[in-house]
């Protein structure tokens, strides 16, 4: 059975409710929602919150939440700590085990049901543990240090070629998309497993991530543009 968690805490001090916060006009939480409801694929959808009008807002739009966390909460807990958690706290509810974890998180709100469904695809074929996606970004070979005024290249080597002609290196990502073998998730406590399958995805929008009033900005200008425009 699989398991998807949207991981929505409470308590954002940079944007107040930020998940709840209307982004072109609905929720934050609420794209995640439907891209995890559309994709068709899970046997059990689940919200994990601190916060009663997270899950009021969660459950207006379908999905279940079955209990508010009382640990796992705070800013020094990985998000990661808190997906496994909800996730053994439903297997108890429901009487139900999982043998697959799946988190996504509303900062994430370009995330697609069929990007979710070609994850699951790939997981299921890769022969390693867990997924993650990742972009491939090609610009850091370019960076620089500012030493005494004078431009110092990191990667030398790299500094006069073409950014096309540079080496792929991946950025760190966000949450938008883990999957998780359960054990291996229990035994490691996290869903960024030793053994994880790295998937290319080179749709820039997935790797929006809403962290600032400036991120949730940006966002909703590419929101509205997405809904309006049909080459987005």
């Amino acid at each position: 059975m699989k398991i998807a968690i949207i991981c929505a805490r409470g308590g954002s001090k940079r944007i107040p409710n930020k998940n709840i916060k209307l982004l072109a006009g609905q929720p934050l939480i609420s794209y995640s929602i439907e891209a995890v409801k559309n994709a068709n694929i899970f046997d059990r959808i689940i919200v994990s919150t601190d916060d009663q009008s997270i899950a009021d807002v969660a459950e207006k739009y379908g999905v279940c939440v079955p209990f508010l966390r009382t640990s796992m909460t705070d800013d020094f807990i990985h998000v990661h700590e808190s997906a496994i958690e909800s996730a053994l706290q439903a297997e108890n509810y429901f009487n139900e085990k999982y043998d697959t974890f799946f988190l996504t998180c509303p900062t994430s709100p370009f995330v697609t049901s069929e990007l979710i469904r070609e994850a699951f695809d790939t997981f299921s074929t890769c022969g390693k543990q867990g997924l993650k996606i990742f972009e491939p970004n090609i610009t850091p070979s370019h960076s620089a240090r500012i030493i005494n005024g004078k431009v110092s290249p990191l990667f030398p080597s790299e500094w006069k070629k073409r950014s096309q002609d540079s080496e792929e290196v991946y950025s760190k990502m966000n949450n938008a998309i883990f999957i998780a073998n359960r054990e291996a998730a229990l035994l490691e406590n996290t869903l960024e497993l030793a053994d994880l399958y790295v998937m290319k995805c080179y749709d820039k929008f997935v790797f929006v991530d809403i962290d600032t009033p400036e991120d949730f900005i940006f966002a909703n200008v590419l929101m509205i543009g997405k809904k309006i425009c049909s080459y987005f």
